[in-house]
């Protein structure tokens, strides 16, 4: 649009300098700026911009957060796939799902099932008795609390765990190369539903269909700005041409309100 302005502009000018040229009576110079101020100072009028941009906005922070989610779910994929033995992590943090009921109850830190735990790397010195940690046993990941914390002839920290209604601590002492890490922050009932988006139906109806419907918005909306600019480019190449034409015919036409007595 700035190369139309620009476009008639330079016409305009030249127009009122050519046809002044011919006669300088107020009345001409008076219709004169009456169509320049037509042709060039009208703006487009677009219904409900302002819903228009509440809408963009909500959809581009929705497309943000479905990007970072499918963004994390690539790289724990990777990661779990490459290193099978370890749950996958993003920045340190391992998202965990609570499949047991074993950390129940009302005790500070306790975990319930369904629940999604995300726990952080931690150095192990600065663990303590009452922290609830993460660690591998064999295949799987345990969540438990610290009930003691001793120290190995290497050097190293062993720490004994044990569940929150368990009768008795876990047999095996965890290691510090077992740690995963400490449990960080507890989402209730929210590990159900990250369960049920790994699900090819939940992928679809919570990721896939948002975006498709953000996208097909987008794609609308700008094939109507772009509409709306077209014929607005052709009014004003019509009015240019009408312009045009009176300048040829060497006359414009007067309403009462611009004319004046002739000296």
């Amino acid at each position: 649009m700035i190369k139309i302005y620009i476009f008639l502009s330079k016409n305009m000018v030249k127009f009122i300098y050519n046809f002044c040229s011919y006669n300088t009576r107020p009345v001409r110079k008076v219709i004169v700026r009456r169509y320049f101020m037509e042709a060039t100072q009208s703006k487009p009028k677009y219904k409900n911009k302002a819903v228009e941009k509440w809408i963009t906005a909500v959809g581009g922070v929705l497309c943000a957060l479905l990007g970072a989610v499918l963004l994390c779910n690539l790289i724990l994929i990777i990661q779990g796939a490459l290193s099978p033995e370890r749950p996958p992590s993003v920045l340190g943090v391992t998202p965990m799902v609570v499949l047991s009921g074993s950390m129940s109850g009302e005790q500070d830190g306790h975990l319930e099932t369904g629940d999604l735990v995300l726990v952080k790397k931690t150095d192990p010195d600065a663990l303590k008795v009452g922290d609830v940690i993460a660690y591998m046993s064999g295949n799987s990941t345990i969540t438990h609390r610290i009930t003691a914390i001793e120290t190995a002839e290497d050097g190293s920290l062993l720490f004994t765990t044990k569940g929150d209604v368990n009768n008795a601590p876990d047999i095996k002492p965890v290691s510090e190369s077992e740690l995963v890490g400490l449990s960080w922050i507890r989402i209730p009932k929210l590990g159900d539903f990250a369960l049920f988006l790994q699900q090819p139906l939940g992928i679809f109806l919570f990721i896939g269909v948002p975006l498709f419907s953000f996208l097909a918005y987008d794609s609308i909306r700008r094939r109507r700005h772009a509409t709306k600019e077209t014929q607005r480019a052709q009014q004003m190449e019509a009015e240019l041409t009408r312009l045009r034409s009176i300048t040829k015919e060497g006359d414009l036409p007067s309403s009462d309100s611009d004319s004046l007595p002739e000296k």
